[in-house]
């Protein structure tokens, strides 16, 4: 480890969160879940010894107060490690913004028509959960990054939070959401690849 990297104690991941508005039931139990699982990566004694801070900031899925929260947050407790912004028109606005501030995004989901013309955006391909092509054949060439993102409801994460987190009083939310679908799309460590089973082989052969 570097002298620089030695210093480094915390990393700090801003949350932008609309726990208000109309979208509210589907972000509640997502944004419980993305705060849990930096919980548990504190629990785990952080990420290679750096410790996780945050800070939630409401957009009530609104584009303005979205561009607010990360204007004020950027620069906050030594700059912002990443944003991972889930509005459309947040997503946007801030794919404009973030590259001049050399801020990285995460922006699951979105595709970008503009992308192979930018010099200044580096776009990840995830696979889609595709399980045949045109006509009913089966996928023969698809070229992307497969990542597994979804867990089931029985991985070994969902009892760690269970255990290192609810148990310990320490529970963002209510304990029972803890292996609902909304709120495992919050948590984002690596989890079970059996329900990737089914999908196109040749696309994460062709990523190696």
């Amino acid at each position: 480890m570097t002298s620089a990297l030695a210093q480094v104690r915390e990393q700090f991941l801003p949350l932008l969160v609309y726990r208000t508005g109309a979208y509210t039931p589907n972000d509640i139990p997502f944004a419980n879940g993305y705060v849990d699982h930096r919980k548990l990566t504190n629990a785990r004694g952080g990420i290679n010894g750096v410790k996780v801070n945050w800070e939630e900031c409401e957009t009530a899925y609104a584009t303005d107060r979205g561009v607010e929260c990360y204007q004020r947050l950027k620069a906050k407790n030594g700059g912002a490690t990443v944003f991972q912004p889930l509005p459309t028109g947040i997503t946007f606005a801030l794919t404009e913004k973030a590259p001049g501030d050399k801020v990285p995004l995460i922006t699951a989901g979105y595709g970008r028509s503009d992308i192979p013309a930018r010099s200044d955006v580096r776009p990840l391909v995830v696979r889609r959960r595709v399980r045949r092509g045109a006509g009913g054949r089966r996928c023969q060439s698809y070229n992307a990054l497969a990542l597994q993102h979804s867990c089931d409801f029985n991985a070994a994460m969902v009892k760690e939070i269970q255990d290192k987190v609810h148990a310990k009083g320490q529970g963002t939310g209510p304990r029972e959401e803890v292996d609902q679908v909304s709120y495992l799309r919050g948590p984002t460590a690596p989890c079970s690849p059996s329900k990737a089973r089914g999908w196109c082989r040749s696309a994460s052969a062709k990523a190696r």
